[in-house]
């Protein structure tokens, strides 16, 4: 007898090589499968669950050192599907698609419905900067903009205790089960809440409704603002991007950086990962003569800052060994625009 018919017949044990097996209904279609510890089926010996087997779908789940052919053929299952988590995977895939498909075919009303709380989290300058800042970092080092993707939050039913009975109705009924998950979680009427950027200032209690509302406008947001800088090419921020898409996949400890100010030029070396981080500060120049003479170079600059001790704009080109890497172009506009917007 194969594992396979074992599995569909209505024997309860059976040898497989050493190993001796057990199956054990949970009901009349889902079977638990164990094995003792040691291989020995005797007395006083301790069973191990290895597997769950849904006979009506024929689907197994199980431990991938059992019935993962690559490790182990004794006890090879065509039926077999993945590790225990899989289950939880798949419902949690067969959920989030209903809510997801649920918001893209909503999205304008939930929108409509958030507005009231959003324009209050907005409102806050703290909040504000933050989007504003993950929008600039995602276009400095070109972070790839993925759709938005909303998940069930299972808490409710981990906190219960009531996730692994889900989990056994969910390998009979995987559709009405999804489906009831989707519809508690989308018309749950305990309050979530969205948090503010940083400590001190409001956060704000919502339904879930509300959250994923503020979510969406969170999200246009952000990609608004990333449009404009990808067309706005004369600004410093533009600047930060292209240094750091010239330099990214350099395999390089350190590069030549070509400064020039009122006329004067200088030069030095400087370490790849502190100018892709946006550092510039002399304590990372080796050299204790290139130091100096940055700050000779700066002397007469009034505006110099605390937080930098040369500037940005003012690197004319980056080199290593002799070749260009990255050669400014003329700004003709420094305005920043997330102010051009919320003037």
């Amino acid at each position: 007898m194969t594992f396979d018919e074992f599995l569909l017949s209505d024997k309860i044990s059976c040898s497989f090589g050493e190993k001796n097996i057990l199956k054990i209904p949970y009901n009349e279609n889902i079977y638990f499968i164990y094995k003792p510890t040691y291989n020995r089926l005797e007395y006083n010996e301790k069973l191990e669950n290895i597997g769950i087997f849904e006979k009506q779908n024929q689907k197994l789940y199980g431990s991938s050192w059992e019935f993962d052919t690559r490790f182990n053929k004794e006890l090879e299952s065509k039926f077999y599907k993945g590790s225990f988590e899989k289950i939880n995977e798949e419902f949690s895939r067969d959920s989030n698609l209903l809510l997801n498909n649920y918001i893209t075919e909503n999205a304008s009303l939930l929108k409509a419905n958030s507005i009231e709380v959003w324009e209050k989290y907005i409102a806050s300058e703290y909040n504000l900067n933050s989007i504003k800042n993950n929008a600039k970092n995602k276009y400095i080092y070109g972070i790839e903009r993925d759709n938005i993707v909303f998940s069930i939050n299972k808490y409710k039913y981990e906190r219960d205790k009531t996730l692994k009975i889900l989990l056994m109705e969910y390998l009979e009924k995987p559709k009405e089960i999804a489906e009831k998950i989707f519809r508690e979680y989308i018309n749950n009427d305990e309050l979530d809440r969205v948090y503010s950027r940083v400590a001190g200032i409001p956060d704000y209690d919502v339904t879930v409704k509300e959250k994923i509302g503020i979510r969406l406008w969170e999200y246009e947001l952000e990609n608004k603002l990333i449009n404009d800088y990808e067309n706005n090419l004369n600004n410093e921020v533009k600047l930060e991007h292209d240094i750091i898409n010239a330099i990214k996949d350099l395999d390089v400890q350190t590069l030549t950086l070509n400064l020039e100010r009122n006329g004067k030029e200088i030069s030095f070396k400087y370490p790849k990962e502190q100018l892709y981080n946006l550092y510039f500060s002399d304590y990372y120049i080796a050299s204790r003569d290139d130091r100096k003479a940055v700050k000779e170079f700066y002397a007469d600059d009034e505006n110099k800052s605390y937080s930098y001790d040369f500037k940005l704009e003012d690197i004319k080109s980056i080199t290593f060994r002799k070749q260009i890497v990255f050669e400014q172009k003329e700004l003709e506009n420094d305005k920043d625009i997330t102010d051009e917007m919320f003037e």
